[in-house]
C-alpha cells in the first residue's frame, strides 16, 4: 500500500544536517539473553584493528564535515564497553569533531563509568530483565544522566510484562533527566510479537504513538529524533519509526532515502548505507579508496524495517510535482 503522504521528514530540523554513523563492533557481549540474536552476542566475530577504525573515523568525518554535517558516532554491539580500547577509541574521535555515543547494557562498574564519561556526548542504555541488576542499573542511569544526555530502552519481554512496566516507571519516577522509552519485542523487526495479551498492546502502541506517547524524544539528543508525515498541502503529523513499522506504513519503492547521506551503518567492518542493504556495500574500513555518499538513494526494498533507515529523510516522486510549504505540526 502507497502511503498517503509525500515525504517524511525529521521533526527536529537540525536532524536533517546530522549524520549519526552506527557502528557495531562485535559480537562479543556479556550477556546473553534469549531473544538476542546470536550474531550480538556469539563472541566469534572480535574487534577491528584499533588503527583501522581509528583511520574510517578519520576519513568519514572529515567526508562529512565538509558537506556541513554534524556527525555523531554510535559504537554498539554486542558490549561495547568490553572493549579494552574503548576510552581512546572515543577520545580520539572526538578529537577529530565528533560527538560520541555509547549503546550499552549499563553493566560495567561504576569506575569504567567514571573513565568513560569525559569522552562521552550521549548514552543509550538498554534494560534486560534476563539479565540485569535492577539497582545497579539504575544506578547507572543516575551517574550517566548527571552528566549527559541518557536515554534508557527497557526490553519488554511478553511473558515478565508487568515486571518490565514496574521497571520502566520507577526508573522514569526516580531519574527524571533520563528518557525511558517501552522497547516492544518484534518478530523480524515486521511487527509487534504475538506475546502480548491485548492490555499490553496497547499500552506499547501508546507509548509508541508520535502524536500521543506521553514522553517525548530529548531535543538534546546527539542521535536522530522522531519524523514528520508530510502531506502535499504542508500538513505534517508526528510519528515515531516504531509506529509506522506496527501501522505497515513502511512502504517506500521508488521513494528517495537520505540513508548514506544522514545515516551510515557499519558492521564489524562491512560500511553500508543502512542496515537494509540498499544501495550496496561501500566497501570495507580499510578500503582507501572507499567512496562516501553525498546525495539520497532510490529505495529498492517492498518495506523497510530498520530504525535507523526510517529515520532518515525520504520523498515520493510526487513531492518533486507540488510545492511543500512549511511543515505545520498536526496533532490530531
Amino acid at each position: 500500500m502507497n502511503p498517503d503522504y509525500v515525504a517524511l521528514l525529521p521533526q527536529d530540523a537540525e536532524d536533517r544536517d546530522r549524520v549519526v554513523i552506527e557502528w557495531v563492533m562485535s559480537s562479543i557481549c556479556n550477556y546473553k539473553c534469549s531473544y538476542c540474536p546470536d550474531i550480538l552476542h556469539d563472541g566469534r566475530i572480535r574487534w577491528p584493528e584499533y588503527d583501522d577504525m581509528v583511520d574510517f573515523c578519520s576519513r568519514a568525518i572529515r567526508h562529512y564535515t565538509a558537506l556541513g554535517k554534524d556527525v555523531t558516532v554510535l559504537f554498539s554491539g554486542g558490549e561495547p564497553s568490553r572493549y579494552r580500547r574503548f576510552m581512546e577509541l572515543a577520545a580520539a574521535t572526538r578529537a577529530m569533531g565528533a560527538s560520541v555515543a555509547i549503546l550499552s547494557n549499563g553493566s560495567r562498574p561504576e569506575a569504567w563509568w567514571t573513565e568513560a564519561l569525559p569522552h562521552l556526548d550521549e548514552a543509550l542504555l538498554s534494560f534486560h530483565i534476563e539479565q540485569a541488576d535492577v539497582q545497579h542499573f539504575s544506578d547507572r542511569v543516575a551517574q550517566l544522566s548527571a552528566v549527559i544526555p541518557t536515554q534508557v530502552n527497557v526490553v519488554m519481554v511478553p511473558d515478565r510484562f508487568a515486571e518490565c512496566l514496574a521497571i520502566s516507571d520507577e526508573l522514569r519516577n526516580r531519574h527524571p533527566a533520563a528518557t525511558v522509552h517501552y522497547k516492544p519485542m518484534m518478530e523480524h523487526w515486521r511487527r509487534m510479537s504475538g506475546g502480548y495479551d491485548p492490555q499490553a498492546t496497547q499500552v506499547l502502541w501508546n507509548a509508541n504513538m508520535g502524536g500521543e506517547r506521553p514522553v517525548r524524544f530529548p531535543r538534546g539528543t546527539l542521535l536522530k529524533g522522531d519524523m514528520l508525515r508530510l502531506a502535499a498541502d504542508g500538513a505534517a503529523t508526528p510519528v515515531t519509526p516504531i509506529e509506522l513499522i506496527l501501522g505497515e506504513d513502511n512502504h517506500w519503492l521508488g521513494w528517495e532515502c537520505a540513508i548514506g547521506q544522514e545515516t551510515l551503518f557499519v558492521e564489524f567492518d562491512q560500511v553500508l548505507r543502512s542496515v537494509c542493504g540498499v544501495g550496496e556495500p561501500l566497501g570495507t574500513i580499510r578500503d582507501r579508496d572507499l567512496i562516501f555518499p553525498v546525495g539520497p538513494v532510490t529505495c529498492t526494498r517492498a518495506s523497510c524495517t530498520c530504525i535507523a533507515g526510517i529515520k532518515a529523510s525520504k520523498s515520493s516522486p510526487n513531492s518533486h510535482e507540488v510545492p511543500l510549504p512549511t511543515p505545520t505540526v498536526r496533532t490530531s
